[in-house]
């Protein structure tokens, strides 16, 4: 797996591994690209300490160049210590050395091809909305190929295989389990903002059931002021002083007087109507900028989610 290999050439040098191998290929980053992991730099010196000799390396790929050690009394297969890029021959005589690896490991590698071909079915199936764990999840494939690499070059290792192999199988198990805690962490996100998804349309639904009422009491204030309008013209109409010189006219009679305290009594509960009509429209207008206060709040929450979980993910 990349960023092991400071792991693995510690453990060749523990166990005196190192002695029954002719030749020894690590690949490394020129920084420290992965956590746990060391630069080209340092493996170098570890296997400096270690008695290794440098036998060449590979440049083909700048970031990560592969090294090539040999054991004491042992000599490297190109014979100079410089920096060099392996030749074509070379590439084909380890490509044949992989594929032959490859075989060696039979069953056992099958199976964690299986396990591997199963997983990314697997992160395949995630929801669109959490695209972007998928290129975490090719990553963790990248993972797992890297360490089929390990296991093709630890094959021919005959007397340490079934150790080796065993570490193998643990650093998968490993990697299946980060696997595992990612996607339960992106199924726990994924119901959160279900759930804060849920609460908009509630929140949204009551917010248009307020809006609506608030319609309705507009249209119940300007019937009410409508009338208070027409009631205080004829209560006027009643109040109005005599016509000079005696006309009949503006005179009241006993059925006026009753008439007009019965305006002024349909005018005053039409003004205490009103007025509770206006005190319910100031409440449900309050309770409408709070439903728009929950859903920007709702909506921000649910943005801020996503953000999150891309980043995690990115």
């Amino acid at each position: 797996m990349p960023g092991s290999e400071a792991e693995i050439l510690s453990q060749l040098l523990s166990s005196g591994a190192t002695e029954r191998l002719a030749n020894i290929w690590l690949r490394g980053g020129t920084e420290r690209w992965f956590e746990g992991a060391l630069d080209v730099a340092s493996l170098e010196r570890v296997a400096a300490e270690g008695r290794l000799t440098l036998g060449g390396r590979d440049l083909s790929d700048p970031d990560f160049p592969e090294l090539l050690f040999s054991a004491p009394g042992r000599s490297s297969p190109e014979g100079s210590t410089s920096d060099i890029h392996l030749s074509a021959q070379a590439r084909l005589e380890k490509i044949a050395i992989l594929e032959a690896r490859i075989v060696d490991l039979g069953e056992d590698n099958n199976a964690l091809r299986a396990k591997a071909d199963d997983q990314a079915k697997m992160i395949v199936s995630l929801e669109a909305v959490l695209a972007k764990s998928v290129a975490n999840a090719n990553e963790a494939g990248s993972a797992l190929e890297a360490l089929r690499a390990e296991a093709e070059q630890l094959a021919a290792q005959h007397e340490a295989t079934l150790s080796e192999k065993q570490i193998l199988e643990a650093r998968i198990v490993d990697l299946g389990e980060d696997t595992s805690a990612l996607r339960a962490k992106i199924e726990d996100q994924a119901r959160l903002i279900a759930e804060l998804a849920a609460q908009h349309e509630a929140t949204l639904s009551e917010k248009q059931i307020l809006e609506a009422r608030i319609v309705d009491l507009d249209e119940d204030t300007s019937a009410l002021r409508a009338k208070i309008e027409d009631q205080a013209r004829l209560i006027a109409m009643l109040e109005a002083p005599p016509a000079k010189g005696g006309s009949l006219a503006g005179r009241t009679t006993g059925a006026d007087d009753e008439r007009h305290a019965q305006l002024v009594g349909e005018r005053d509960a039409s003004l205490d109507r009103l007025a509770a009509v206006t005190e319910q429209n100031e409440t449900l207008t309050r309770q409408l900028e709070m439903a728009r206060d929950e859903l920007r709040r709702a909506e921000g929450q649910v943005r801020l989610i996503r953000d999150l979980l891309l980043r995690e993910v990115g």
